[in-house]
């Protein structure tokens, strides 16, 4: 726990130098995160972002780390749930991490639509790929 409010503390002192080695304007984050000129400065200041306000900047500033960290989140929670096994196709993109012996590979599922694969996820959504 005390690593988490470390790691926390660590990103809110850097975040002025990630704004300034962004590729975007300070006006456009502003814009971004709801807040008035004033108050986005006072709070980069003082570095009194909330963890929301935190992710949002995130999105903006590492979009790749941002949208690899919410599609894994999306995963365990489907894996949690015990839904419907991923396509085989996924299978090189997604890590091993996610699938243990309990929950051996996804097999191959047949469809109604011809040659065709579906998997579901009610996180995920559908997913339908052609062979």
């Amino acid at each position: 726990m005390i690593q988490e409010i470390l790691n926390f503390i660590r990103v809110g002192e850097e975040l002025a130098e990630r704004i300034a080695e962004s590729p975007y304007k300070k006006e456009y984050i502003i814009q971004q995160t709801n807040n008035s000129p004033a108050t986005f400065y006072r709070k980069l200041k003082n570095k009194s972002f909330s963890p929301d306000e935190l992710l949002g900047l995130a999105k903006i500033l590492v979009p790749e780390e941002y949208y690899r960290w919410e599609f894994e989140k999306e995963l365990e929670a489907a894996r949690a749930e015990e839904s419907v096994p991923l396509p085989e196709r996924f299978l090189p993109i997604v890590p091993k991490k996610y699938f243990t012996a309990s929950s051996p590979l996804p097999k191959r599922r047949p469809s109604r639509l011809g040659s065709s694969r579906v998997g579901i996820s009610p996180r995920l959504g559908l997913c339908l790929l052609n062979n």
